[in-house]
């Protein structure tokens, strides 16, 4: 019924925590799929001890470091399940998690995409227990937000992989699946728990303390303007302000003012397109440095 597919880089023992907290919760029609991202530490010699021991676990090996987006599509294409559960490898499923995300499947079968809570985000839900819907434009105004565990529909998926040009910024691909599958299932119930503040998480990968970062920064929100400017346009005009001229400011650090010009034609409110052509002025090499001394002190 559900295929896990847990991305992985150089996080042996992390992988292995997490590997241990679902093999115990073994069902009928689980998979297990580990898309192995080149790692270079433990990780290759302990998937291939731990899956000669079960045989529900598949490994898949990147031939070279290619990042989360990557590796996701990888173990998506493999999977062959209704449903695909997703999971980090510093994450670990509580006991009963899998038995309660199964459940509640098996009670909705019209929906198509699930959310669960992880351990340190009971506190935000902590007031109802209740099963509650979420709609599209909720996500697009980020009246919720946040990391929770999804379990989604396998063919919704395929239809939709993760942009493989980032090696973050998923939420670009979260969004175009939550707008097709609206509304989803949100179950206010703690069936995960995971390690935060890690060095190697995405979130500290994303700071803009060098250019590449600033780059990749720019680009995706060039994309996230491009794919759902109307959606924000009719429901969230407020990102077309401020957030924009942001954007733009990332692009014009990269010295891609035509590609900011551009941008700033989406402003829906004169004052905004008029800051917007003002910032494009600057020099690109004092707004880079900017941004890099601004992201140190922080």
């Amino acid at each position: 019924m559900i295929t896990i597919v847990i991305p992985t880089y150089n996080r042996a023992l992390e992988l292995k925590r997490c590997l241990e907290s679902i093999l115990p919760q073994s069902y009928a029609g689980l998979k297990v799929i580990v898309v192995d991202d080149a790692s270079t530490d433990a990780t290759p010699q302990l998937l291939a001890t731990m899956q000669r021991d079960h045989a529900i676990l598949q490994v898949i090996r990147n031939e070279k470091n290619a990042g989360v987006n990557y590796s996701r599509n990888r173990g998506i294409e493999q999977a062959s399940t209704p449903y695909i559960l997703f999971l980090d490898s510093d994450e670990q499923l509580l006991p009963g998690g899998l038995l309660e995300i199964m459940v509640t499947l098996q009670a909705n079968p019209h929906c198509r995409f699930f959310l669960f809570l992880q351990a340190d985000r009971w506190k935000a839900f902590s007031n109802s227990n209740a099963m509650r819907s979420v709609s599209y434009q909720d996500w697009i105004c980020e009246t919720i937000s946040g990391d929770f565990i999804h379990v989604v529909d396998t063919a919704v998926m395929k239809k939709y992989r993760f942009f493989e040009q980032f090696r973050m910024f998923e939420y670009l691909n979260w969004l175009r699946i939550k707008k097709e599958t609206a509304p989803q299932l949100l179950k206010p119930v703690v069936v995960a728990e995971r390690e935060t503040a890690r060095p190697d998480s995405l979130t500290v990968s994303a700071r803009l303390n060098n250019p590449r970062a600033i780059q990749a920064q720019f680009e995706s929100r060039q994309l996230y303007y491009t794919l759902y400017h109307d959606d924000l346009q009719r429901y969230y005009q407020r990102s077309l302000r401020y957030p924009l001229l942001k954007t733009v400011l990332l692009g014009v650090a990269c010295n891609r003012k035509a590609e900011c010009r551009r941008l700033i034609s989406n402003a829906g409110k004169l004052p905004v397109r008029l800051a917007g052509r003002l910032l494009t002025l600057l020099p690109a090499t004092w707004v880079r440095k900017s941004i890099l001394r601004y992201a140190a002190f922080k």
